[in-house]
């Protein structure tokens, strides 16, 4: 894996490393592919589907009144238009 890749997977994952660590995490990246492309070659045929796994597991979605909305909105530091105002945590390349 080329030190490029690396800066381009690193990117996706909204990482940074310094250019020495670049050239540790090829060799990281590589083994993690190598491991999925282990569990691509696993037969799946027989698996059922998850929803039919937990059927009975789960309980059914019952429609229940909620605490009123100026109740949970008391204690939060900031709210706007009825809404709780977080700080951002994930950067776009817009800002």
């Amino acid at each position: 894996m080329t030190k490029e890749e690396v800066k381009h997977i690193a990117h996706l994952s909204r990482l940074s490393f310094t250019e020495e660590k670049l050239d540790e995490f090829a060799p990281a990246f590589e083994h993690i592919i190598a491991m999925v492309d282990t569990l691509l070659e696993c037969p799946v045929d027989d698996i059922t589907e998850a929803e039919q796994q937990y059927e009975g597991f789960l309980r059914p979605d019952v429609v229940k009144p909620s605490i009123p909305r100026d109740i949970l909105l008391a204690g939060a530091p900031a709210k706007e238009a009825g809404c709780v105002v977080t700080p951002r945590t994930i950067e776009t390349e817009e800002n």
